[in-house]
Order: C-alpha cells, then structure tokens, then sequence
C-alpha cells in the first residue's frame, strides 16, 4: 500500500493528465496506479524480427519503402537516404549492427535536401546514432520504433538526431519511441537519447517531440532530451517519460518559440555511477527566447556533481546564462509521488 499512499498527494491536474494519457481505466489517486496502463512496449522487441529475411546496407531511392529485413553492414550505415531523395519509408524492420567504431556508423543516415521520410516501427541496435539527419527537409517522421545498445562515439550516441533540418513542408516529428540504455548486453553510450540542434521548424509546423519513453545512460554532458542545442526555433516537447538518466532529463539549450509541456522526469538516480543531475534545464548555451516550461512534473537526486552526493532536489534550473522571455509557471517539481515504473506505462496516443 505505500505506493497507493504517495499517489494520494498526486494533484487533481496531475490526475486528469495522466488519465489523457494513458489508458481508458479510471485514475483516482487513492488507488494503485498499475490501472493507468497495461505494461509493455508499444513498439516491437528484437525478437519480433528473427523470421525475417537478411539484407547488406541500403542506399535508398526516391519513392521506395523498405520492410521487412534484418539490414546489417559491418563497416558503415545501414541504410543512407542520399542528397534530394524523397518520399522513403522504413518499417518492421530490425536495422544493426551497423558498423563497429566510426562516427558516421549511423541506422540511417538522412542527408541534405532528402525529404518526406518516414521510419516507423523498426528496432534499431548496435549503431552510433540510430537516426541521422542532416540538413533534411520537413517533414521527417520517426515513430513508434525501439532503440538499444547506441553506442556513439561522443557528439554523436543518440536513438534520434535532427542536426540543420528546416523547411516548411509540414511537421516533423519524433513521437511514441523507446530508447533503454538499460537494455540489451552490449555497449550503450548515448549522448542524448533525442537530440533537435540547430534545426527549425515554424510557427504553422513545429518540430514535435512527443509521448517517446527514454530511460538510462553515462554522459556528462547529454541527457535525455535536448533541443535548441546551437540554436533552433519553434520545437514543441510534449507528453514525454524520462527517466534516470545521466546529466539532465529535459534540456533547452537555445533557440526561440520552444515549448516544453506536461512531460514527466524521475531523475532519481540510484548510487554514484547513475550521474543524475537535473529534471529540467534553460540555459543560454546560444541566444534563446520565449520558452514556454509548463504542466511538467519532475524530480532528481544529485550524483558525482561537486554537490550534496545523493541529495534529493526540485530538478529544475534555468540558468546561469538564462534566455529571455521565459515562462516557467505552473509546474510540479519535486514530485516525488512519481511511480517506480512509470517508464513502463504506454500512453494512449502510442497504443
């Protein structure tokens, strides 16, 4: 019953949150919450793909979808969407492992110009970045896919990264993904689970980052979340579930028109090899403005900071270098009425 004691002091906001999110079941918060969803994953697992047929690495054409395989490449990306090519889609496949130690050993790499790319319901291992794009057009779909054993190297390490994607053909966006540092044997080095640097979308078709489950990793300097990273615009982070993860939950790190809302961190890092720090970040790393940080629950406990080891913490900073027009009302850090397994709950939009 203690579970069901710590959700009482959930707030009725909260409350009518989560039961928007997740699943059809009443929510009260004087009862369990294993009612908010049955566990799982919504996207597939490794062994979903074992029956599939075997391919080498890809380099896609305009207007092909690709499904079905096992892809593979011992020495480089799997699969690569080159220069203006448009109109791709990627799914049920299992993409990895994808080269051994280079930077560009990426599931698939996306390239300047390339546009209209969906990857849908793929599971992506033993890769530096499982999606790459760089300099592509809107819109750009990754959804419903399961990451694992990322392994970087440095800069590089994430399940999803949009580096210089533009345009104003439609939204991009990166939603109802898993990407577990915690799973599998292999080596897992992400720098930031999903990463949106300088990269923009407009006020009619924002980047949208939204309802991904991301749990663990050992960067300093990553996280889980980070957008606006030298700068981007007009990003919306919603309705995600971060938990224990190095460095920061959620971070804004520039950019203008960002909105980061009703998303959930538990921070709460177990011993000091965890190097959990904050729930939540604005910080001027480039020039930012009008940040909207609203609905967000979060909480963090302190490791290996040069701060109080252990020490349990609201999880939310902005600054030192803070960005303009900031509006951070109406949050619930310090939450610690979280659940345990709130990373294992599958939201409704994903199901």
């Amino acid at each position: 019953m203690a579970r069901d004691a710590a959700w009482l002091n959930c707030t009725s906001s909260f409350q009518r949150w989560l039961s928007a999110l997740y699943s059809d079941q009443v929510i009260v918060c004087a009862i369990s919450i294993a009612g908010l969803a049955s566990a799982g994953w919504a996207q597939p697992l490794p062994t979903s793909f074992d029956h599939l047929s075997e391919s080498g690495p890809i380099l896609a054409k305009t207007g092909q979808t690709i499904d079905g395989l096992l892809i593979a490449n011992p020495s480089g990306p799997c699969v690569v969407i080159r220069e203006g090519v448009e109109n791709v889609t990627i799914q049920n496949s299992r993409i990895g492992p994808c080269g051994v130690n280079g930077v560009n050993d990426y599931g698939v790499w996306i390239l300047e110009g390339a546009r209209n790319i969906r990857i849908q319901g793929n599971v992506f291992h033993d890769v530096a970045t499982g999606v790459k794009a760089y300099k592509a057009v809107h819109p750009i779909i990754v959804e419903k896919n399961f990451f694992y054993n990322v392994r970087g190297p440095a800069w590089s390490g994430q399940a999803v990264q949009f580096n210089g994607v533009t345009g104003t053909g439609g939204s991009s966006r990166v939603s109802c993904n898993v990407s577990d540092a915690t799973y599998g044997i292999g080596p897992s080095h992400y720098e930031d689970h999903i990463s949106i640097f300088d990269s923009h979308g407009t006020g009619e078709y924002p980047i949208e980052v939204t309802a991904n489950r991301v749990r663990g990793g050992t960067s300093r300097t990553g996280g889980g979340i980070t957008v606006g990273d030298k700068g981007g615009s007009w990003i919306a982070v919603r309705r995600n579930v971060v938990v224990k993860v190095a460095n920061s939950g959620i971070g804004v790190a520039g950019g203008y028109h960002i909105s980061i809302e009703d998303n959930i961190v538990d921070n709460r890092g177990e011993g000091d090899s965890s190097l959990t720090h904050m729930a939540y970040y604005v910080r001027a790393l480039s020039p930012c403005a009008n940040i909207l940080v609203r609905g967000n629950h979060g909480i963090a406990r302190l490791w290996n900071w040069n701060e109080i080891q252990g020490k349990l913490v609201p999880g939310y900073r902005h600054g030192p270098e803070r960005c303009d027009l900031v509006d951070d009302s109406g949050n619930y850090f310090g939450d610690a009425s979280i659940p345990g397994d709130i990373f294992d709950k599958i939201p409704r939009e994903c199901q």
